[in-house]
């Protein structure tokens, strides 16, 4: 089955400055759809599913017919929208409205913010939409009072860090930012690193003179703490900082504002990303409340097997509908058999529940995990090509493989032996199809 990266609705209502996007959409494996005028987008948004609608607006519209078109969008399909435009018109737009923008570009963005902002807002939607799946199953097994699907999300108590070589040009930014806003402003690479890790943070400011240090290091320690891996950070610079303006995006920066700094810009940036960042946490909340006594493994915590048996159901219709990646794998300890009788059932189960908690920790907030059998695990992941899925659990069976764990009582550490088995959905698949290839896959 031939599966895009997203859904992309696209609605040029500026013929005088077109997007011109579809082509690279489409080399980078979106699957792309145009609206002509605004009730198409409409009627688009509500019958073709997109991940993403974006929107190129033309100054001289009427602003009642861009913002209903936008409302509407949100209240049909819910899905995040993009607005592009004129600087100013584009940020007066997004202050105007109070829901359905989840980010702005002006006219003359650059590919790779773009498609930053995608990957971000596609990960926000297949959290959405994992989530949409999760109650409806909740619902088979009677819970009703799951709360509400989308979450509303404050920022007026954000914290965030400021790191820059100069310490005037620092409090300078955190001024603009807001004092109220900024919990730490500092010149060493260290104290950040010490702020973030201890510390719930929303974003990280980096003011960059590019005759300074390379800060572009600092945002790979960053991207590489699986703590702060989502973890917003936008660069201050002056647009000949970089060479290559690619360069700070595949570094792990979020996005990047060029000087002279408008305060306005900067506060409206921020605030937008540390809701996105804030909108994600909020959903893992509620992700964890569809996980009730009847729904669970009362050993491991995880999700139970019939539980995960009908959402990997609803997983794969929509799959296959809208032509969407999604991949599983079982997970199977080996030794534990053995470990049962040398050491007895307690200490068995204590490592069970050691190694469920491990494989949870290693997943993202929409991956859905469930204890399969006695010694097997199995987990989904929605919207997630082969390549990128199998490097990724045979990535989580290695570090629990290497990892020591303790059980109580005993006075050596505990090896354990996962094998792994992982498959995609393939065009006439059922759940059943898809973990029974994961079974034959186990090595």
């Amino acid at each position: 089955m031939a599966a895009f990266t997203a859904r992309v609705l696209l609605y040029d209502a500026n013929p005088g400055r077109p997007l011109d996007a579809n082509v690279k959409l489409l080399a980078r494996g979106y699957h792309c759809m145009t609206a002509e005028n605004a009730d198409e987008l409409l009627n688009l948004a509500q019958s073709e599913h997109p991940d993403v609608v974006i929107i190129n607006t033309n100054p001289g519209d009427g602003e009642e017919t861009i913002t209903l078109a936008l409302k509407n969008v949100w209240r049909d399909r819910a899905a995040p929208v993009i607005l592009i435009g004129d600087h100013a018109d584009v940020e007066r737009r997004a202050r105007a409205l109070n829901e359905g923008i989840a980010d702005y570009l002006p006219h003359d963005y650059r590919d790779v913010e773009l498609f930053a902002r995608l990957r971000t807002l596609v990960r926000l939607n297949t959290m959405q939409e994992e989530l949409d799946r999760r109650i409806v199953t909740a619902e088979q097994y009677g819970i009703k009072d799951t709360v509400a699907a989308s979450p509303d999300v404050e920022i007026d108590d954000e914290k965030l860090v400021v790191i820059g070589d100069n310490e005037a040009s620092n409090a300078e930014l955190a001024g603009m930012i807001g004092e109220d806003r900024v919990a730490l402003t500092t010149t060493v690479d260290h104290e950040v690193m010490s702020a973030l890790t201890t510390t719930n943070h929303d974003a990280l400011v980096i003011s960059y003179d590019s005759s300074g240090r390379d800060f572009m290091l600092l945002c790979q320690d960053v991207r590489n703490n699986s703590r702060l891996f989502n973890l917003p950070i936008l660069v201050v610079a002056d647009a000949d900082s970089f060479e290559d303006p690619d360069q700070p995006y595949e570094a792990g920066v979020s996005d990047v504002i060029h000087r002279p700094v408008d305060g306005e810009e900067l506060r409206n940036r921020i605030d937008s990303l540390v809701t996105q960042q804030r909108y994600r946490y909020a959903m893992r909340k509620v992700f964890a409340d569809t996980m009730r006594p009847m729904t669970t493994d009362g050993l491991t915590g995880l999700f139970c097997h019939g539980y995960f048996h009908e959402n990997l159901a609803h997983q794969v219709a929509d799959a296959l509908k809208w032509h969407k990646n999604l991949t599983i794998a079982l997970f199977d300890v080996k030794n534990i058999a053995q470990f049962n009788v040398d050491y007895g059932y307690v200490a068995g189960d204590l490592l069970i529940r050691q190694i469920a908690t491990m494989i949870t920790g290693l997943l993202r907030g929409e991956d859905l995990s469930a204890r399969y059998g006695g010694d097997e695990f199995i987990v989904a992941l929605p919207e997630t090509p082969p390549e990128v899925a199998e490097v990724a659990l045979r990535r989580i069976a290695s570090v629990i493989g290497a990892t020591e764990f303790a059980v109580a009582d005993m006075t050596e550490a505990v090896p354990v032996y996962l094998q792994v088995g992982v498959a995609s959905v393939q065009e006439g698949d059922t759940a059943e199809v898809l973990i029974e290839r994961a079974k034959a896959d186990l090595k």
